[in-house]
Formats: C-alpha cells, sequence, structure tokens
C-alpha cells in the first residue's frame, strides 16, 4: 500500500480562516473538557442515526502496538510537516489512541469536495472540510458544527484519523482520510492556514482514500470496530491529552459524563425505549458507564423525566402528588405553554458528605440531552432536589437558538428579540426559579410576620419548652437506668433542640428530665414509676421485658414547615429502635395542637385537625401512609414524618411504639 499524500492548505487570495481560529470556536464553555467531549462526539453520533433503532456509541482507548505505530509513522503519516501535527508525537516510544465509534448511523455521507452543490447530505465535508455549520440542517445538537474542534483540541497533536462506512450514489463505501489543525505558519513565501490533509492525491486537494484499501488500512489501525456491512464512523484521536491522568481514568471519566448528559436516551419511559447504548473500554477493558435508575442522585431526575413525558402525552394531569409536583410551566403574556416540569426534595447523603447535597433542575428540549444542571435554592431542610424541565416542542427552535455552539446552557440574549418582545427562554427560567422560592422554612422567632399563629404561641410556650415542663419533679430521671425510654415525644413545629444547657443528642437514655426533646415530664415520670414497668397511660401496656421493647423518639432537630397538596405540612424527624430478640416493632404517631395551656383536648366544632401524611425512612425511602409504620427487622431507624398543620395553629406529635404480636 501506498503512504498517503499529504496536503496543506494555503491562503486563498482572498484570505481565509486559519486552523487556531477553528480550534478556538467553541468559546470558553462552563463544562469540563470531556464532559464536552462526549457532548459533542455523542450528540453528532445521535444526528446520523437511521430510523428508530438504537445508536450504539462507544470509545475505546489503547496503547498502540509496534504494527499499529508502524502503520501510522510508514503509511498514514510518513509525509508529516516537521512544524506541525503528529511528527514529533510519533518519535514517541509510546502512542495512546482514543477512538470514538458509531453505528446504527448514516456514516460520514456526501460528496467529498466542499464546492459541489449536490442536494444530498454533507456530512463528510461537514466535519472534514468546512469550518460552522449548515443552517439547513435545522437546530439539532451536533451535526459536526463547531463542536468538531473537541476532537483537535483532545489530542496533544491536534491529528485525528476519520473511518467511515457510508452509502453514496446508492452504494456502499468505506472512507478513510486524517487532518490536523495546526498554527498558521509561512514556508518558501507563501502563507499557510495550519490545516493538513493525508489522503490521496485528487484535483487541488487530498480526497479520501476509498473502497477495500480503506478497510485494509483502518483494520491495520485498529479501526475495525464497526461490525460487517454496518454503516458508521470511528474517529481516532492521536495521543489524547490527559493531563497526566492515567487513560483508564479518562475513559472512566467519560462514561461518567454519558450517563450525566444522555440518561434520557438510556432509561426506558411510558413513550419510549433506551435509543443509545454506549460501552468504553480502556485496554481491552470495559468501564460501564453508571446506571442512571440506580444511581443515588440520577434516579429522582429519572423518575421526574417520566412524569415530563407522560404529561405531555396527556398520560398525566398537572397536579402534586407528595412527594412529587408535576406541573405545566406557563407565561401570562402571552398565555402559552413553555415546557412541563416535574422535581421533589429526597434525602441525599450517599457519601456521609453534607456539604455537597445537589439542588438541581435538568434542562432539556427535544434531542432529550441534558443541556444544563440548573442550580435551584436548595430546601432549608438539608434535603436534595431534583427536576426535570422540558422545553415544549412547538418552542424548540428558540430553545435550540438560545444554546452557544457547546449547548450546555440556555442564554435568552442569543434569540436576538426586540427590547419589549416576550422572550419565552427567560420567562421559562424565570418560571422554574421562582417554582422552588417555595421550599420548607424553619419556622424561627424571627419570623412572627410571615407564621404569626405558629410562632407568637411559640414564644409564649418557649419557658416551658427550653426548662422543666410543668407538674412534673426535675429530680425524676426521664428514663430508667437500664437503657428503657419511653415511648412517646412531643415537639412543637416551632422550637426543637437541645434543652437546659444540654448537648445531649435526644436519644431517650441520655435526655434531661423533663425536657421536650424526649417526651412530656408527665410521661417521663410514669416511665420511670415501677422500676422498668410501663404503667397503663396513654395507652402503653406494661411489658415485663424492657431488654425487648422497642423505642421510639424525635430528634431535637429544627422541624422544617413545608407545602403537601397545597396546604401547610410540618415534617418531625424521629428515630426508632428495635432491639435484638423483638418481634418487630409498630410505632404510632399523634398528632395535636398545641395552645397556651398546653394540647388542645377538645378541636372546636368543625375545626380542622392535624393528621399524619406519611411516614419515609431516611436511607432506604420507604414511604409508610397513615399514623403508624410497621417494623419487622431489629436495628435503627430514622425517620421523617409529615403531618398537616391547620392554619394559625402550632402542632407536636407523640410518638407510641410497641412490639409487634405474633
Amino acid at each position: 500500500m501506498r503512504p498517503l499524500h499529504l496536503q496543506s492548505e494555503a491562503y486563498r487570495p482572498e484570505g481565509g480562516i486559519d486552523a487556531r481560529s477553528q480550534r478556538r470556536t467553541l468559546g470558553r464553555p462552563a463544562l469540563d473538557f470531556f464532559d464536552l467531549f462526549l457532548r459533542e462526539t455523542l450528540q453528532n453520533s445521535w444526528d446520523a442515526r437511521i430510523g428508530e433503532g438504537p445508536v450504539h456509541f462507544s470509545i475505546d482507548a489503547w496503547r498502540t502496538t509496534a504494527g499499529q505505530k508502524s502503520v501510522l509513522r510508514d503509511l498514514v503519516f510518513k509525509t508529516a510537516p516537521s512544524f506541525a501535527g503528529p511528527g514529533e508525537i510519533l518519535r514517541c516510544e509510546d502512542i495512546n489512541v482514543l477512538v470514538v465509534t458509531d453505528t446504527g448511523t448514516r456514516g460520514l455521507t456526501g460528496p467529498t469536495r466542499a464546492d459541489l452543490a449536490t442536494g444530498v447530505d454533507s456530512n463528510f465535508i461537514d466535519l472534514v472540510r468546512n469550518t460552522g455549520r449548515d443552517e439547513r440542517k435545522g437546530l439539532a445538537s451536533g451535526t459536526y458544527g463547531f463542536g468538531k474542534a473537541v476532537l483537535f483540541e483532545a489530542s496533544a497533536c491536534s491529528t485525528v484519523v476519520v473511518y467511515s462506512r457510508t452509502i453514496f450514489g446508492g452504494a456502499p463505501i468505506a472512507r478513510l482520510i486524517a487532518m490536523t489543525l495546526g498554527n498558521p505558519y509561512e514556508d518558501a513565501g507563501r502563507r499557510y492556514t495550519g490545516r493538513h490533509w493525508w489522503g490521496v492525491a485528487g484535483r487541488n486537494l487530498v480526497e479520501p482514500l476509498e473502497g477495500p484499501p480503506a478497510e485494509e488500512l483502518a483494520a491495520a489501525l485498529g479501526l475495525n470496530r464497526l461490525p460487517d456491512g454496518a454503516t458508521g464512523t470511528s474517529l481516532m484521536v492521536l495521543a489524547p491529552s490527559t493531563d497526566d491522568a492515567p487513560l483508564r481514568d479518562v475513559v472512566a471519566r467519560l462514561a461518567e459524563a454519558a450517563t450525566a448528559h444522555a440518561w434520557p436516551h438510556m432509561v426506558s419511559t411510558a413513550i419510549r425505549e433506551p435509543d443509545i447504548v454506549c460501552t468504553f473500554t480502556c485496554d481491552s477493558e470495559t468501564l460501564a458507564p453508571p446506571d442512571p435508575t440506580t444511581d443515588p442522585r440520577l434516579r429522582h431526575h429519572v423518575e421526574a423525566y417520566r412524569r415530563c413525558e407522560d404529561l405531555l402525552a396527556g398520560r398525566r394531569a398537572p397536579g402534586h402528588t407528595w412527594p412529587w409536583a408535576v406541573d405545566e410551566v406557563r407565561s401570562q403574556r402571552p398565555d402559552r405553554r413553555l415546557g412541563v416540569i416535574a422535581y421533589r426534595d429526597y434525602p441525599y447523603n450517599p457519601d456521609g458528605n453534607h456539604d455537597a447535597v445537589p439542588a438541581e433542575v435538568a434542562l432539556m428540549r427535544s434531542p432529550r440531552f441534558v443541556v444544563r444542571y440548573m442550580p435551584v435554592k436548595p430546601a432549608p431542610s438539608g434535603q436534595a432536589t431534583a427536576g426535570v424541565f422540558l422545553a415544549a416542542p412547538e418552542l424548540d427552535s428558540d430553545f435550540a437558538r438560545s444554546e452557544p455552539a457547546s449547548h450546555d446552557e440556555w442564554r435568552p440574549a442569543n434569540l436576538g428579540l426586540a427590547r419589549n418582545q416576550r422572550n419565552p427562554v427567560r420567562q421559562a427560567l424565570e418560571q422554574i426559579k421562582a417554582r422552588f422560592r417555595r421550599h420548607t422554612i424553619p419556622v424561627t422567632a424571627t419570623q412572627a410576620t410571615h407564621h404569626p399563629g405558629t410562632v407568637s404561641l411559640a414564644s409564649r410556650l418557649g419557658r416551658l419548652l427550653d426548662g422543666t415542663v410543668a407538674g412534673t419533679d426535675p429530680r425524676i430521671p426521664a428514663f430508667p437506668e437500664h437503657g428503657g425510654s419511653v415511648g412517646s415525644a412531643t415537639g412543637g413545629s416551632t422550637k426543637f433542640g437541645p434543652h437546659n444547657g444540654s448537648d445531649r443528642t435526644g436519644e431517650p437514655g441520655n435526655a434531661p428530665a423533663g425536657t421536650n426533646a424526649t417526651g412530656e415530664g408527665a410521661d417521663a415520670r410514669a416511665a420511670h414509676a415501677g422500676s422498668g414497668s410501663f404503667g397503663a397511660q396513654d395507652g402503653w401496656i406494661r411489658q415485663r421485658n424492657p431488654a425487648r421493647r422497642p423505642r421510639a423518639w424525635l430528634d431535637p432537630t429544627v422541624n422544617m414547615m413545608m407545602t403537601v397538596d397545597g396546604a401547610t405540612a410540618v415534617q418531625f424527624s424521629a428515630t426508632v429502635v428495635v432491639p435484638e430478640g423483638a418481634r418487630g416493632a409498630i410505632v404510632r404517631a399523634e398528632p395535636y395542637v398545641l395552645v397556651d395551656g398546653g394540647k388542645e383536648s377538645e378541636p372546636p366544632a368543625g375545626a380542622d385537625v392535624p393528621h399524619v401524611i406519611c411516614w419515609r425512612e431516611a436511607t432506604t425511602e420507604e414511604i409508610q401512609h397513615g399514623h403508624q409504620v410497621v417494623l419487622s427487622q431489629p436495628g435503627t431507624s430514622h425517620w421523617s414524618v409529615t403531618v398537616s398543620q391547620p392554619p394559625d395553629t402550632a402542632v407536636s406529635l407523640r410518638l407510641e411504639a410497641r412490639e409487634a404480636t405474633p
């Protein structure tokens, strides 16, 4: 086989764009580079898909063999300018490559010359010849526009080998060409742009190597990732820049990026099946991308996405079904749908790191790639927030035009609308932000103007909650010394935490007598009576084996107000201990209204009364509805108990725990 011929592009008399400028077409995106690399290459593959079948996308990295290095040096880049491209790299002992392959796609279709008008797809010249994008292709996410610059930026020598199998003129054809984007330079009295191609000498330019010779050279380079007879494209990045990171770590990072940005294509919904299959290898070791349906952060976005899809398709009505909110996002002037949104709060602590709790909404439009994870106001409860916003299909072109070349955000100003013209992108972003001003608000004494019914009552009860409960003897310990605990606890929605200067945790065995952290003084005294046996008070039944007695108490944390189905609710934090040997536990929550003299015993006729909405386990997120929760296994578990709060009231809660009966 003869070595490929080198063409170095000279400036035309009327000028032109240099290679350095072409590499800078992406600007300064906020994304990490390998996130950007993954997004651009995968989006280009998606744009070239055939029909409704899935796209198979792979990234493979390896250290070239001696034979592959010889092919690169002696056949592909035998004639290489010493001041640009792969010449210096090929003199290195070890050469790494990074290969991006897609199948289930059309390959690099169309003519190989940019000056011919054929009226057919032009993927080959868009990648190999042209700079920018053809507006006739519409506003998809890739189509080898400015984003192809990531291929050259990923290479230490800005060099890519392109191999594709496609259909052109009604017949299958294989094509192979190499190219470099260097710096402008002068040589022998002429100026050059810095763009170079290696192929077969043609009329005033090099053409790609085609047919069986292209197949043979691709196989010699290891670019035989395309199944026999299948169309598609392989792009070999020569000497990928890894910033001294191991090549394996770079591939693993790309696998994570695939899940982070393309998970809507990897999951099934009621409307569509997964339509992108991603694989990643390094030196033949498979590095599987994370599963978005089990990832502690993304799985909630997946559920939000499914709800958005159902709402767009008319399979679901807008509404709030705790813990989810699913709704249309609309503008008032003009009255139109901007998109749909679904979101929820959820416990998040996979790494024990409370400093990195996400609060974000994934923004996306018709191609269903995540444009951006938009930060929203965090929940004061400390929970994470996950949501998805899908732009309305009828406004997809507006959202697309707002995106920069890197497709990583929506910029309303990019629409170029008149000053007084309504901007749907700006309206949507503002509406999304406004929805998260509704987040849970801790009720404190400084917020009396916002919650007068709750906080004014809290002020009057402050001394009672912070000190000794009336009617009890503080010298009597709240719980037996052997570690038993009262099975009840109270806590106002206003003030909750360590009392009497104590820094105890709220574990019943540690709490000072009469404190609100674990129980009312009267209950504490009753618990102590009988040396560990319970009297028949507040529904408690005498138990003769305290060691097997389940325990439950409210944690000394600030309780949070929230909105559930349009009504105010309060969330309490509770701990339940089921000892070894117990048959399980039944824990019952009894909410009640606090009044000046204690608790309300007889509500006025027709008045709303608080009720338990649900229990949620902090780790597994198991949800049980109703006043009681049933536990079958021994151990310690942490729960949030959500209670409705009637208007202008303060509510409290009592917990009762008992062993499950056989």
